[in-house]
């Protein structure tokens, strides 16, 4: 509010927190358009370099993950963070509640160790692992010894939608954004719909 008891608007500076805060001094911030979904991609492949690409339009904040020289090209999508050092399941440790995992690394330990610490967290919308049925197998058998077998079922792989058959990295990638659009879409759904709830409950 202006000395003359007009309001002013103005632009402020990229903020976390909620989109509507009244602040102490009586003025309130407020953030337009879509809030963007964390997604943490481990692996600078041919299908992590097409993934950043299909997501670049999307509503995806996109945590780009790989530690070999090189692996991660010096330009890419203006929603996309590099991380080319640390420990990737220490990173992995950094992500926020209901972020979006993809593991595509170059090291199927190193998957699996992701893998791992994702569902165990047990904070993650969304896992998924590049790799046929096989791999899956290996992985389900490893963390079944491991006395996971109740979070197998929450890992998606193969990743992307099964119904596109196309291998090129550029299709791989296409699959796997359609799959976390519907995933993120779902999860939106049901989050109006729980508040909806609340709402009459407590109207």
């Amino acid at each position: 509010m202006r000395a003359d008891g007009r309001l002013e608007r103005r632009v402020a500076a990229a903020a976390e927190g909620p989109a509507y805060e009244l602040q102490a001094d009586g003025r309130v911030r407020e953030r337009f358009g879509e809030e963007p979904t964390a997604f943490y991609l481990f692996g600078a492949g041919h299908v992590g370099r097409a993934l950043t690409v299909a997501l670049a339009p999307l509503p995806f904040a996109v945590t780009w993950i790989d530690m070999r020289p090189e692996a991660v090209p010096e330009t890419f999508p203006v929603n996309v963070t590099a991380i080319r050092q640390g420990d990737p399941v220490a990173l992995l440790a950094r992500a926020p509640e209901g972020a979006f995992v993809a593991v595509m690394t170059h090291s199927h330990a190193l998957d699996l160790d992701l893998v791992i610490a994702a569902l165990k967290s047990e904070r993650f919308a969304y896992v998924g692992l590049i790799g046929s049925e096989t791999k899956r197998a290996r992985f389900t058998s490893a963390m079944r010894r491991m006395g996971m077998a109740g979070m197998v079922d929450r890992l998606v792989c193969p990743i992307g939608l099964t119904e596109i058959q196309d291998k090129a990295p550029a299709s791989i990638a296409a699959s796997i954004a359609a799959q976390v659009l519907i995933v993120r879409e779902s999860l939106q759904a049901g989050a109006a719909s729980d508040a909806a709830a609340d709402q009459v409950r407590h109207g």
